[in-house]
C-alpha cells in the first residue's frame, strides 16, 4: 500500500478533541499514519474475527527514521539517539569600535616666549683735543700752548680747572634698551706728546641727572691705551651718551721740546658688549633659535593606559600665532611618534604679527607613548623650534612677546591600540533571532527536555578578555515569554597582537534556567546584553580596527525528554465505496505495536466527504508505553489489541467519510516525571480492520 496524503491536513486543527493541542513530540510517533506501508502485524489476521466479511482499513509503520529524513534540524547519533540541532553562523558580532573607542581629546595649547635677545656690539668714540682743553686748563699752560702752535717747545704741564663735558654720542643699534645682562667698555688712548698722569671721568646717560657711570685712569704714556667695563646687567638706558672729566692732568715734555699740534687728542672709546636685553628699541642682529620639548596628555577614559597607538586616519588641527615683532620660522616635529618611517613634522614662516591655522594629515602615524619611563602611558611628545630672524630696522619688542601655537587632534580612527584599555562595560548587540526549528513548529505541548545545551561558538581576534552577561528571552508562539538567565561567561581573549582564540560557551542545566526556557517551545530569541572588559583588572590589552568578537549559536536538543499532555494529530484517506449496502452491524478492530518509550491515547475522527464535517468519533484507551531500561531505552515493545463495535446507522454515518484524522495524545511514566530516549529505531506498528455482518 502506498503512504496516504492529503492536500487538506489543516482540517486537523478544526476538528481536534477539547483539551488537544499540537505538540511537538507527537510529530514522530503518527505522522506516518498519513501513509500506509503492506507490512503485516503480528497475529493479526481476519481468519482470527470469524466475520462474515473482513476488510482491512489501515495498515501502517511509522518509522521514526523515516519520520526525521526530512527534518534538517535532527541529527543521529552513532548509537542511534536522536537529538535536534539549530545553528547559526553569526548570532552577533561585537566590532572594534564597539570595544574601543578614542575619545575626545583636549589638544595642546603652549606659549613660547621670545626671551633675551642679543645686539650687536656698538662702539662710539669722543674726542678730547688740545685746542676743546683750552678754555678748561690754567692760563699760563693756554698762552704757553697757544704761543707755540705748530711749532717744536715744550709741552706745558696740563690741569683742568673746571669739569669738561663732552659732546653727545648717540648709538646706533638701540634707541632705548632694557639690559638683563652685559658691559659698557671704556677705553683711553693717548695721542698727546706727553704722558697722561690722571684721568677720571664720569659717563652720563641721555637726560638722567645722576651719572650713569664713573672711571679713573693713569700714567698713560704716549700712543698707549688703557680700559675698563663695567656690569650693565638689569639697568635701563638709551642711546645717548656724554663723558664728563672732572680731573685732567699730564706731565711737561720738560726738557724735551715736542711738536705743539691743537689736534693732537685723547681718545674716549665707549662700547656695549654682551648684551642681552630684555626689552627695548633695537636693531637686532643675530637670529634667535628657540627649541624646547612638550608632553600633552592623550585623553582616555576609564582609567586606561594607552602604550602605542596606530592611525588609520585623522588629523592634528593646529592654530599659530605670532606676538613677535620679527619675522620667524618653526617647525614642529611629534618626535615620538612615526609616519613612514620618519618622525612627523610641520614646518611654519610666520611674518611678524601673523598667524596660521590648518589641519596636519596623521594618517598612518604610529605613537609611542612610553618614552618617558616614569610615565610610560598616555602621552605625546612635540619638540618645537623657532627660528627668529634678525631686522635691519630698529624694532620694539620684549622678551614676553610670545608664538601661541595650539594643537587638537580631530577624528582619530585607531588601526591598532595596545596598553591596557581600562575596566569598563561596554554593550552586546541587541537583536531579534527567529529560530525556524521543524521540530517546534510542528508540536504543541507540556515538554521537558533532560539535556538541553546552546553552545555559543565565538571567534574572538579582540585582546581583550571580557565577562559577558546574555540578556536573553524566548518568545513561543501564544505569546508567553521566559527567560533563559545563563550565569555570566568570559571569552577567551588572545594574549598577544596577531592571535585569534577560538571557543565556545556552553549553556546548560546546571547554568541557566534552559529547561525551564524550552518547555515554551520559543520560536523567537531576544538577546542583548553587556560585557566588562577587563574585569580582573589591569592587564595587557590590543585592539586591531579589524579585530571582532563574532559569536554564532547551536542549539542542541538531545531527545530524551519527559511530557504530560503533548498531542499530535495527522489525516489518513479512507474509501468505502466497494462496501455494500446490506451491511447490518460490526466491529473496528485496532492491533498497536508500540516500540516507543511513550504512552499513546488515540482517537479516530471520521470526515464526511462532502462537507467535512465529523460523522462518527472512536476513542480508544490507553496504550502502554514500551518498557526501557535504566537509561531510558526501549528493551521491549508493547503489543495492544483493541476493539469497538457499531451498527448499520453508524457505518452508514462512516461510509460517507474519505477521510479519518487520527490523535495521538503521549505521556512519559510516572505523568511525564521520568525522561525517556528517543532512537531512529523506534517504530509504532497501526493496522486498523473491520468485521462486519452482512444481511444476504
Amino acid at each position: 500500500m502506498k503512504k496516504n496524503t492529503d492536500p487538506n491536513r489543516s482540517v486537523k486543527k478544526t476538528y481536534r478533541p477539547q483539551g488537544m493541542i499540537r505538540s511537538m513530540l507527537a510529530l514522530f510517533f503518527l505522522l506516518g499514519l498519513a501513509t500506509s506501508c503492506q507490512n503485516d502485524l503480528d497475529k493479526i489476521s481476519t481468519a482470527e474475527w470469524n466475520p462474515e466479511l473482513a476488510i482491512p482499513f489501515i495498515n501502517t509503520d511509522i518509522s521514526f527514521l523515516e519520520i526525521i529524513e526530512s527534518d534538517s534540524n535532527f541529527m543521529v547519533d552513532p548509537d542511534g539517539k536522536v537529538r535536534v540541532i539549530y545553528s547559526k553562523d553569526s548570532l552577533f558580532e561585537i566590532s572594534a569600535t564597539d570595544v574601543y573607542k578614542i575619545t575626545e581629546q583636549t589638544g595642546l595649547s603652549e606659549e613660547i616666549s621670545l626671551g633675551l635677545l642679543k645686539i650687536s656690539d656698538d662702539r662710539r668714540e669722543v674726542e678730547v683735543t688740545i685746542e676743546s682743553l683750552l678754555d678748561f686748563v690754567d692760563e699760563q699752560a693756554r698762552d704757553s700752548l697757544i704761543e707755540y702752535q705748530g711749532q717744536q717747545a715744550v709741552f706745558p704741564p696740563l690741569s683742568l680747572n673746571m669739569e669738561y663735558n663732552s659732546d653727545t654720542v648717540l648709538f646706533e643699534e638701540f634707541v632705548s634698551v632694557d639690559i638683563s645682562s652685559g658691559f659698557l667698555v671704556i677705553s683711553i688712548l693717548n695721542n698727546l706728546p706727553v704722558v697722561m698722569e690722571q684721568l677720571t671721568m664720569e659717563v652720563q646717560n641721555g637726560a638722567q641727572t645722576e651719572p650713569l657711570l664713573g672711571f679713573s685712569f693713569s700714567d698713560i704714556e704716549p700712543g698707549e691705551s688703557a680700559s675698563d667695563s663695567v656690569n650693565l646687567d638689569h639697568t635701563s638706558i638709551n642711546n645717548e651718551f656724554m663723558a664728563s672729566l672732572t680731573e685732567f692732568k699730564t706731565e711737561s715734555s720738560f726738557p724735551d721740546s715736542v711738536l705743539i699740534d691743537f689736534q693732537d687728542r685723547v681718545l674716549i672709546g665707549l662700547e656695549t658688549s654682551a648684551l642681552e636685553i630684555a626689552g627695548g628699541v633695537v636693531r637686532i642682529s643675530e637670529q634667535k633659535q628657540i627649541t624646547d620639548s612638550r608632553e600633552f596628555e592623550f585623553d582616555v577614559e576609564n582609567m586606561a593606559r594607552i602604550g602605542h597607538l596606530i592611525l588609520k586616519s585623522g588629523e592634528l588641527d593646529y592654530t599659530v600665532n605670532s606676538g613677535l615683532p620679527l619675522n620667524s620660522s618653526a617647525i614642529l616635529t611629534l618626535s615620538s611618534a612615526s609616519q613612514y618611517g620618519n618622525p612627523p613634522q610641520k614646518y611654519f614662516e610666520l611674518d611678524a604679527g601673523s598667524s596660521q591655522d590648518g589641519s596636519w594629515d596623521l594618517t598612518d602615524a604610529e605613537f609611542d607613548m612610553t618614552f618617558d619611563p616614569q610615565h610610560p602611558y598616555n602621552k605625546i611628545k612635540v619638540d618645537y623650534e623657532f627660528l627668529v630672524l634678525p631686522s635691519q630696522e630698529l624694532v620694539e619688542f620684549d622678551s614676553a612677546d610670545n608664538v601661541n601655537f595650539q594643537l587638537q587632534p580631530q577624528n582619530f580612527n585607531f588601526s591598532f591600540v595596545d596598553g591596557y584599555l581600562g575596566k569598563y562595560e561596554y554593550a552586546i548587540p541587541q537583536e531579534t533571532v527567529e529560530l525556524d526549528i521543524d521540530f517546534f513548529e510542528k508540536l504543541d505541548g507540556s515538554l521537558t527536555l533532560s539535556d538541553p545545551e546552546i553552545i555559543l561558538p565565538y571567534y574572538n581576534s579582540v585582546g581583550i578578555p571580557a565577562l559577558a552577561t546574555l540578556d536573553l528571552i524566548g518568545t513561543a508562539k501564544d505569546g508567553r515569554t521566559r527567560e533563559l538567565n545563563p550565569n555570566d561567561f568570559s571569552f577567551l581573549a588572545p594574549d598577544q597582537p596577531g592571535q585569534v582564540r577560538n571557543g565556545q560557551v556552553s549553556i546548560n542545566k546546571n547554568n541557566s534556567d534552559i529547561v525551564y526556557f524550552l518547555e515554551i517551545l520559543p520560536d523567537l530569541f531576544e538577546f542583548g546584553g553587556t560585557a566588562l572588559a577587563n574585569p580582573g583588572g589591569q592587564q595587557y590589552n590590543f585592539v586591531y580596527d579589524t579585530s571582532r568578537v563574532r559569536v554564532g549559536l547551536e542549539i542542541d536538543l538531545p531527545l530524551r525528554l519527559s511530557t504530560n499532555g503533548l498531542y499530535y494529530s495527522d489525516t489518513v484517506n479512507v474509501n468505502f465505496e466497494e462496501s455494500g449496502n446490506q451491511i447490518e452491524s460490526g466491529k473496528f478492530y485496532f492491533a498497536v505495536k508500540n516500540d516507543m518509550p511513550l504512552q499513546l491515547d488515540l482517537e479516530f475522527v471520521f470526515l464526511d466527504q462532502q462537507s467535512g464535517e465529523p460523522v462518527h468519533t472512536i476513542t480508544l484507551g490507553a496504550i502502554n508505553a514500551a518498557e526501557v531500561n535504566s537509561s531510558g531505552k526501549v528493551i521491549v515493545p508493547i503489543k495492544t489489541l483493541l476493539e469497538e463495535e457499531f451498527g448499520k446507522n453508524t457505518f452508514e454515518s462512516i461510509r460517507k467519510a474519505d477521510r479519518v484524522i487520527l490523535f495521538a495524545g503521549l505521556k512519559s511514566s510516572e505523568s511525564g516525571s521520568i525522561p525517556v530516549t528517543l532512537y531512529t529505531n523506534y517504530i509504532i506498528s497501526i493496522r486498523v480492520g473491520l468485521e462486519v455482518r452482512v444481511k444476504l
